[in-house]
């Protein structure tokens, strides 16, 4: 279920699509740019994760191999299918025209979070949470207007199963806020990564390998010019110096630690209730410890970090900042309201309660393409 919802029709799929944007240069040369989480010990992760994120993924490609699926899962006419690829796309084009560098930065770094086999720290999950939750929000809106506009042009059939993955999207949504909510808390957990089983528990990455995914985020919410930007990559720079001379002053402590954290990892898996319960009291210990040890990084050095960030956008970034901030806010308060709404136990069909796209009537006809529109010429 939660698969098809994944790639169903334009809405979710629309979701996708938004992540699938064409890169912008500055965005790639921010991500390379950056220096990369490294595992403890110095070492750098070594997979193709990076070169697989949704900082270089690509929208025609996606677009094309998402409409194909939805034609199939709905059994569209050549006539819809060629309705759905150009709402898709008009849709997607306008969505990206706002969000696409944010959207795509916050699911690289959380693609970076699920694949380098780490948990993220908490000061990182805590500002992630915070940034997603309404970003989220927006997402979902641009999805079930795009539904509820994509609807129009199928058959009772069709909507049956539409209607029952409309709700999903709603159930997905609500999963994600909730899960979202709980980040900016700081409270992450193992089962928030799923798909990669090991022989050992996730570690937790450093506090300073997950900086620069802020400063990232940073440089593209303020739209810092050049100077700027480069500005923004030294104050990351002296800060990780700062952080590595903080881990080498006490090196033989964090050794200390590492030594006790592989010696819970090697020791037996346990399958009597009391050993299971020493153990996780065991690894708890180890974890306090270590977030002890490490938070004049976690806690003081990240905060100098974000005064100094602060200090450089100009009075009329902030203010454009702030504006887009709280649009956002408010997509999210109206998101959450219309799911509960929708999802709240009800004998009346699931889009009696579906919100309506607002659609301004001066652009109806961009906005809602005709479906015998010509294949020959989509963009007319």
């Amino acid at each position: 279920m939660v698969e098809r919802i994944n790639r169903m029709a334009l809405g979710g799929l629309v979701g996708l699509a938004i992540l699938a944007g064409g890169v912008p240069q500055a965005a790639v040369g921010d991500e390379q740019d950056a220096q990369a989480p490294r595992q403890r010990g110095g070492r750098r992760t070594a997979d193709s994760s990076a070169f697989n994120s949704p900082l270089f993924w690509n929208a025609e490609q996606i677009m094309q191999s998402i409409v194909g699926q939805i034609a199939r899962q709905y059994n569209l006419s050549e006539q819809q299918e060629q309705y759905t690829r150009l709402l898709m796309t008009q849709r997607v084009k306008r969505f990206l025209g706002e969000h696409e560098r944010e959207v795509r930065s916050l699911m690289a770094e959380y693609w970076q979070y699920q694949f380098s086999g780490q948990l993220p720290p908490t000061s990182a999950v805590e500002e992630f949470g915070r940034r997603a939750r309404p970003l989220l929000a927006a997402i979902h809106e641009e999805i079930v207007d795009g539904n509820m506009q994509w609807r129009d042009i199928l058959d009772d059939t069709q909507r049956d199963l539409h209607d029952r993955d409309l709700q999903g999207i709603d159930e997905a949504f609500k999963r994600f806020d909730e899960q979202f909510e709980r980040w900016s808390r700081g409270e992450v957990r193992p089962t928030d990564f799923p798909g990669r089983v090991g022989p050992e528990p996730r570690r937790v990455m450093n506090a300073e390998d997950a900086w620069q995914y802020y400063v990232r985020i940073f440089i593209q919410n303020y739209q810092l010019d050049a100077g700027q930007a480069e500005a923004a990559r030294s104050v990351l720079r002296e800060m990780r110096t700062e952080a590595a001379a903080y881990r080498e002053a006490r090196q033989n402590a964090f050794e200390a630690l590492e030594a006790d954290y592989a010696e819970l990892a090697a020791a037996e898996p346990k399958r009597d209730p009391e050993a299971l319960a020493a153990a996780r009291d065991r690894r708890k210990d180890l974890d306090e410890r270590r977030q002890s040890l490490e938070a004049p990084i976690a806690k003081h050095m990240f905060e100098r970090l974000k005064r100094q960030l602060d200090m450089i956008p100009r009075a009329d970034q902030r203010r454009a900042h702030n504006e887009r901030q709280a649009r956002l806010d408010r997509i999210a308060e109206r998101t959450r309201s219309q799911v509960a709404a929708r999802l709240a136990p009800t004998t009346q069909p699931a889009t009696d309660t579906a919100p309506a796209p607002e659609v301004p009537e001066t652009q109806a006809a961009v906005e809602s393409p005709a479906p015998e529109q010509s294949a020959a010429n989509p963009q007319e």
